[in-house]
């Protein structure tokens, strides 16, 4: 038995066959009921991403072979078993058991990209890029650089106490500015992906070193960010939120709150300059001038040329850019105190 619903999609499919050569066909999907516990491949296994697939595709041999379904209007897709033949369905349809899955491909422009648990447990550095954030800084601070060189660690230098003529002394030259996102000096960040099993939840740290701010020898700023299991029982895991170094303190922002971050191609054609919000894939976190503190938004209205208050007024734009993906390093190649308890910190 099947129907279709509204949340019919077009989307392309991919038969993840032995042979290298895959099958690509574009079609709708739609959600078939088989509650009658037997299939064309066999007992049903009753499964939430079992497919049944329409005359046209479906062979016996193709029964337990994966299939990658792409939304094609948003990039975004998941992978399903076949499970079934269709009889009689339109040969341009394909259908799935769960319309959980359906709504996830359907609104799936209103979610971020997920990384697959064998990919957090197994590939942590994979892992960690997926999701590495944009640094953003204002030019005229100090700008982060390595932790250590040739195995020993950066000792850092005096602050400079508020002198705005002195913010910049014994850091990293930066490339001449040449208006907004302009590229910065490369700078290394480390990450640390560990599991909290008492929370259900993913965390990823990325930790920044700066040799100072204004007010202190040898800074570390950082952003961590939360993961939670996807809804649509694939095992998968999305972004839930994002907590931030702010002077001692932290500020929090849920994923779904987050005013800027962008999306990589395949799924955008263009580069770092694109917002998707919360559908993208890598927040983009200013890092302030005077402080280093770390946050979702720009501040340019206050506190420019003196020093702030508070983190939360610190001067902060997108002068300087630097993808944290570009170069990344695992927290534990540094000889220095685990920062694993920045992971467990509680929003």
């Amino acid at each position: 038995m099947y129907f279709t619903t509204p949340l019919a999609i077009l989307a392309t499919l991919s038969l993840a066959l032995a042979s290298p050569l895959e099958k690509r066909t574009t079609g709708q999907i739609t959600y078939y009921d088989a509650s009658a516990g037997i299939s064309a491949c066999g007992a049903n296994n009753g499964g939430k991403l079992v497919a049944a697939l329409s005359p046209s595709a479906f062979s016996a041999s193709k029964c337990g072979k994966s299939i990658k379904v792409t939304n094609s209007a948003n990039g975004k897709s998941v992978t399903v078993k076949v499970g079934d033949k269709c009889a009689g369905c339109n040969l341009t349809m394909f259908f799935t058991q769960s319309v959980g899955l359906l709504v996830s491909l359907a609104v799936a422009a209103l979610a971020d990209t997920p990384i697959s648990l064998s990919t957090l447990q197994n590939q942590p550095a994979d892992a960690a890029k997926e999701a590495a954030p944009l640094w953003l800084l204002p030019s005229g601070t100090c700008f982060p650089s390595a932790a250590s060189w040739d195995g020993q660690q950066t000792n850092g230098h005096e602050p400079d106490n508020c002198n705005i003529f002195k913010l910049d002394h014994n850091c990293p030259t930066q490339p001449s500015w040449t208006g907004p996102y302009t590229q910065a000096h490369p700078f290394p960040t480390y990450y640390m992906v560990r599991e909290c099993p008492e929370l259900n939840q993913w965390r990823i740290l990325y930790d920044v070193y700066f040799t100072k701010d204004t007010g202190h020898k040898s800074d570390w700023e950082w952003a961590v960010l939360v993961f939670k299991p996807a809804a649509d029982g694939s095992g998968n895991w999305i972004r839930d939120s994002v907590i931030m170094e702010n002077e001692g303190d932290h500020g929090y922002s849920t994923w779904s709150s987050i005013p800027e971050a962008y999306t990589l191609p395949p799924a955008r054609s263009n580069d770092i300059h694109n917002n998707d919000g919360a559908n993208g894939d890598h927040a983009k976190l200013y890092m302030a001038k005077w402080h280093h503190s770390v946050h979702t938004s720009s501040h340019t209205n206050t506190f420019k040329n003196t020093c702030p208050p508070s983190g939360n007024v610190d001067f902060r734009n997108s002068d300087y850019y630097w993808a944290s993906g570009d170069w990344l390093e695992e927290s534990s190649t540094l000889d220095r105190e685990s920062p694993i308890h920045l992971i467990a910190l509680t929003p």
